[in-house]
């Protein structure tokens, strides 16, 4: 129990009852309250102006309670020299106030620390690059120049051991570059003419001239800062409950500390002094903030751990969903395969040369004659598409004959069915059944289904080409699946995520593909157009309304389908309207950071229940010791001035406990 009366330090009495001590008090008290304090009173009436209290509102109503109530005593005694100074509490309002601002020094010190993620990011580019330009007479000359007045276009030299600048194309010389600070890949990575590099990347030798493509804030560098940025800005949807709580527990507080003055101003021995002491603690020792930091500062580092590895998480609200997802579709071509089809087999109708219809016929070694006619009508029908199939049959065409394309009329590109076009007069369509059906106006014969299906077991994809409405050939295109696939779907499944794949293949096909990947047949959607790859999941979010879903795409036609999903995850090498729609990229087109997203996910959350856990512990326990509960019991009670220590430290251990996430490591999986 605090005395009541204290023996003064100055005991030089000025006025009857008035000492120097409680003047020194008053003069040297004053500023602090007034001056370093001042910050605490203009963003009380902000928030109160708002009708939202916060923290600042009870430091400033517990150190103005202790101010004020001392003040009084002081001029009440020089007014009334009956009066003695009693117990005064100036010194508890200067430290009060010293320790809350020392406790906020040392917590933006440590929330410095979290979003140094994005600082290392904008330190990567360099802030000059050296241009090559050609003067008048063809002469060339290079000069060092700020980044900003370097334009698409510029040819720019990278000298070894230095940064590349921008992103663009090696237009000479060859190296190797080390991305591993953007991507994470330890292996440098040889670069020659035509490869693309990156800004903030490293040339680690051989000097290379670059056309620049993308500066500032358009290159890669650029737009992950961006992204991380506009991440650790956002508010996640939990945070909607931190601020909630927040904002309610302020009142809260300031009725338990008006109920402790007014219990302790009654309990006999006690006295007013004491129970304003007890108040003053209960204000004090109150602590919103480690709740308001709890989900911001493990946000922010979870989004710059996710940046380091390659993924690059676009906002708080897609971190949250992704470790919830329970349902995970993967597109195939690309995704889940290399997305580098190429031909494996060609069956050609025996009576091609002739041009007749005849008996199918099929062989699989056509005269030299009839595959040349073939690969250069359809490699000339191929060469304006952009499907991946399309392309691949084009540039096999291209390594068989190396011819120049011939005059292409009338392209027509159908969606989900294949290409019609007119080659030289010939009417070439080339795409799978319901095309040909329409096409040469009737069924597949037997013996050539058999064939198809044949090929398909093998999961490969088969494109049936026709030539003036007949069916003249077969071409069959095998996609790789990506190594890392298999080992990357059983993880996830092993982790109660179902796993499902969309594909525009046909069944058979698209389940000899999932079986590879031990997917399950009733997970398969095959012959899915692209504008209906949203509607497979729509489907399932009916079935499924408290499902949490996941799209993982890398092409045009899968912007629709992550746009949908609760959470869409973009392959980074795929494009731009993906990524643009998708709600967490992987710089390295790596299927396993599709693991180390939702797993990075759930270790921050697990990080903010701990960080709310450990809030609502400090303050069920801190309130009630503050406010003299356990004194009866044990005899514990806590003076302001620990109180004020608790609180910064309350705030400060929350946040380290957010920064402790810097030592997370990715999942490890089997070669």
């Amino acid at each position: 129990m605090r005395k009541m009366i204290r023996k003064s330090s100055f005991p030089t009495k000025i006025e009857p009852g008035l000492t120097l001590e409680a003047i020194l008090l008053f003069v040297l008290s004053t500023p602090v309250q007034f001056w370093l304090g001042k910050s605490f009173y203009v963003s009380s009436y902000a928030s109160l102006r708002h009708k939202r209290a916060n923290m600042d509102v009870l430091i400033a109503i517990g150190t103005s309670a202790a101010y004020f109530y001392s003040t009084f005593l002081v001029f009440n005694s020089i007014l009334d020299p009956k009066m003695h100074v009693m117990t005064l509490f100036y010194e508890t309002s200067v430290i009060l106030i010293a320790f809350v601002h020392l406790g906020r020094y040392l917590e933006n010190l440590a929330k410095g620390k979290t979003s140094e993620a994005v600082t290392k990011l904008l330190d990567l580019a360099p802030r000059s690059a050296l241009l090559i330009e050609t003067d008048s007479e063809g002469q060339t000359k290079e000069r060092n120049v700020p980044l900003e007045r370097i334009e698409e276009g510029d040819v720019i030299r990278v000298l070894p051991g230095s940064k590349i600048p921008v992103d663009g194309t090696v237009v000479s010389g060859s190296s190797k570059v080390d991305e591993s600070m953007l991507t994470g890949e330890s292996l440098p990575l040889s670069k020659s003419q035509g490869d693309s590099v990156v800004a903030g990347t490293l040339n680690t030798f051989g000097s290379i001239t670059v056309r620049t493509e993308k500066t500032g804030e358009n290159s890669t560098l650029g737009r992950i800062v961006e992204l991380m940025e506009k991440a650790q800005s956002s508010k996640a949807p939990v945070q909607r409950l931190a601020d909630s709580i927040s904002g309610g527990f302020v009142p809260f507080v300031v009725v338990i500390s008006a109920i402790t003055l007014f219990v302790w101003s009654l309990i006999p021995g006690s006295s007013f002094e004491n129970a304003l002491w007890r108040s003053i603690s209960v204000l004090v020792i109150a602590c919103p903030c480690a709740l308001g930091l709890a989900v911001p500062t493990a946000i922010m580092v979870g989004s710059g751990i996710g940046a380091s590895f390659g993924v690059l998480i676009k906002d708080a609200q897609s971190l949250e969903r992704a470790h919830k997802i329970s349902a995970l579709f993967f597109d195939k071509t690309g995704t889940l395969t290399e997305g580098k089809p190429c031909v494996t087999d060609l069956l050609l109708l025996s009576t091609l040369s002739r041009g007749e219809k005849g008996e199918d016929e099929w062989t699989e070694n056509p005269s030299s004659e009839d595959e040349a006619r073939f690969w250069s009508l359809i490699g000339s029908a191929e060469s304006n598409s952009e499907h991946p199939l399309g392309r691949c049959i084009y540039e096999h065409s291209q390594e068989i004959l190396g011819f120049s394309s011939l005059s292409c009329e009338d392209f027509t590109a159908i969606p989900g069915r294949g290409l019609e076009c007119t080659v030289s007069g010939t009417k070439i369509s080339v795409g799978n059944r319901n095309l040909m059906r329409e096409s040469t106006g009737g069924e597949l014969s037997d013996k050539t289904e058999r064939r198809v299906s044949e090929l398909e077991s093998k999961g490969k994809t088969v494109m049936l080409v026709s030539m003036d409405s007949k069916l003249v050939g077969l071409i069959a295109v095998a996609d790789a699946i990506k190594p890392e696939a298999i080992e990357v779907i059983r993880k996830l499944k092993s982790n109660g995520i179902q796993v499902k794949m969309v594909s525009g293949d046909n069944k058979t096909t698209a389940l000899s593909i999932a079986s590879q990947l031990s997917i399950s047949p009733d997970n398969v959607h095959a012959q899915v157009l692209p504008g209906e790859k949203a509607n497979v999941i729509n489907e399932y979010r009916e079935m499924h309304p408290k499902a949490v879903i996941g799209f993982v795409g890398d092409g045009i036609n899968d912007a629709v389908a992550l746009a949908a999903a609760d959470v869409g995850i973009a392959i980074g090498a795929g494009s731009d309207v993906a990524i643009e729609a998708a709600s967490i990229v992987l710089v390295k087109s790596d299927l396993r950071d599709v693991f180390t997203a939702i797993h990075l996910s759930r270790v921050v959350y697990r990080r903010i229940a701990l960080n709310f856990a450990w809030a609502f512990l400090y303050n069920l326990i801190g309130i009630p010791l503050a406010a003299g509960v356990f004194i009866p019991i044990f005899g514990w009670s806590l003076p302001p001035m620990f109180a004020g220590i608790a609180m910064a430290l309350s705030s400060i251990s929350v946040v380290l406990y957010s920064l402790a996430l810097k030592l997370y490591k990715k999942p490890q999986f089997t070669d």
